[in-house]
C-alpha cells in the first residue's frame, strides 16, 4: 500500500463583490404621471419634459390636478430628478414599478394610498440593485397604464412597487407630500456584505491512500461559506469560480501541483466547472453557503505514476451583485 504523506489541499476563496454605480442617470424616465399639457385649474402643477407633474411647490405642499385632466401616454419626464430620492435604495434587487395614486379633493394637499380612488401604473417595471441610490440607476417606466381621463379633482402622491405589489415610500425625503406616507419605507443605507469575514478559506484533505482516490467526483469534505449582510435589504448575488482547470475522465476539476490528481468543487452540491454560475439572494444577517471538495485521480495513469508528497491548488470564488 502506498501512502500519500501529510498532503494538504490549500483552496483560497477571494470574493470580490462588485457595485456597478453609475451617477450620469436621474433615476428611470417616463414616469407614470400625466403627459402634457396640464389643464387650467391645477395647482401646483407644470409641465416637465412632456409631463404635467408636481412642481417644487406640489412636491412640498400638495399639488391639485383638474378635472377632465388626462392620465396616460408617454413622456420623458424624470420624476428622480434633482434630490427627490437622493440616499434611498429600493429594499431589494429585483423588478420595481412606480404608481401615481389620485385622491379626490377640492384642494392641493397630501394624497395617501388609503384614501386612493384611481392608481395609475407604470407601463413597464425596471431593474434596481439594492445597493445603488435609485436615482443612479437607469430605466424606462415607459409612462402610465389605466384610466384614461380625470373624472374629478384630485390630490396626488406616488410610491414604487415590487413584483409583490408591495408599495415604498421615503418619509424623510425633501419632498414629503411627493410619496404616500402609508407605504413601507424605503432604505436610506445600501445592502453591504461581507464573505467568510474577509478570510480565504483553506481545506485539508489529509493524508490519502492512492489506491482508494476515486476516478469519479464525489465530494468528501464539505465546508461552509458565511456570508454576512447588514443594511435593510436582500441582495442578489450571481456565483462563479476561476481555477486553472484540468480534465481527467472526462471531468473539468482544479489543477493541482500533483500532475496526477485533481479536485472537484461542489457548490450546494452541484459541480463547478470554469463556466459555471449560480445565483443565489442573501438576506440581511448571517447566510452560509454550502461547499464540497473531493480528490480525483487520472483514471488513464496507473496508481503507482501518482507522485507521493503535500500537493496545493487554488481558485477564486467570484459573487458579483446584480
Amino acid at each position: 500500500m502506498y501512502m500519500l504523506k501529510s498532503i494538504r489541499y490549500g483552496f483560497f476563496i477571494i470574493a470580490c463583490v462588485f457595485f456597478s454605480i453609475t451617477k450620469s442617470h436621474a433615476g428611470p424616465l417616463n414616469s407614470p404621471y400625466p403627459p402634457a399639457p396640464c389643464l387650467s385649474g391645477g395647482v401646483n402643477i407644470s409641465v416637465n419634459a412632456g409631463a404635467c407633474t408636481p412642481n417644487i411647490a406640489g412636491l412640498l405642499s400638495g399639488a391639485l390636478y383638474p378635472q377632465g385632466q388626462k392620465l396616460v401616454g408617454t413622456n420623458s419626464d424624470d420624476i428622480f430628478s434633482g434630490d427627490n430620492l437622493l440616499g434611498f435604495y429600493v429594499p431589494h434587487a429585483g423588478r420595481w414599478g412606480m404608481r401615481v395614486h389620485y385622491c379626490a379633493a377640492q384642494a392641493a394637499g397630501a394624497c395617501t394610498i388609503r384614501n386612493s380612488q384611481i392608481t395609475i401604473d407604470s407601463v413597464s417595471m425596471v431593474y434596481l440593485n439594492s445597493t445603488t441610490e435609485i436615482i443612479h440607476q437607469s430605466g424606462d417606466w415607459g409612462g402610465g397604464k389605466g384610466q384614461a381621463t380625470l373624472p374629478f379633482s384630485a390630490s396626488t402622491c406616488f410610491t414604487l412597487y415590487d413584483e409583490q405589489q408591495i408599495e415604498y415610500q421615503a418619509s424623510t425625503m425633501v419632498t414629503p407630500l411627493a410619496m404616500c406616507s402609508d407605504a413601507g419605507e424605503l432604505p436610506e443605507t445600501p445592502s453591504v456584505c461581507s464573505i467568510n469575514n474577509g478570510a480565504a478559506l483553506d481545506v485539508a484533505f489529509g493524508e490519502l491512500d492512492r489506491e482508494k482516490i476515486p476516478v469519479n467526483a464525489a465530494a468528501k469534505v464539505n465546508k461552509s461559506v458565511v456570508i454576512d449582510c447588514s443594511g435593510d435589504a436582500s441582495v442578489t448575488f450571481k456565483t462563479s469560480f476561476q481555477f486553472s482547470s484540468v480534465a481527467f475522465n472526462g471531468t473539468t476539476l482544479v489543477a493541482t501541483s500533483n500532475n496526477k490528481l485533481g479536485v472537484a468543487i461542489f457548490y450546494k452540491g452541484n459541480l463547478v466547472t470554469t463556466g459555471s454560475t449560480f445565483t443565489d439572494t442573501m438576506q440581511t444577517g448571517s447566510n452560509s453557503v454550502q461547499l464540497g471538495f473531493a480528490v480525483v485521480r487520472d483514471g488513464s495513469a496507473s496508481v503507482s505514476d501518482i507522485p507521493t508528497g503535500e500537493f496545493t491548488a487554488s481558485a477564486v470564488m467570484v459573487m458579483t451583485q446584480q
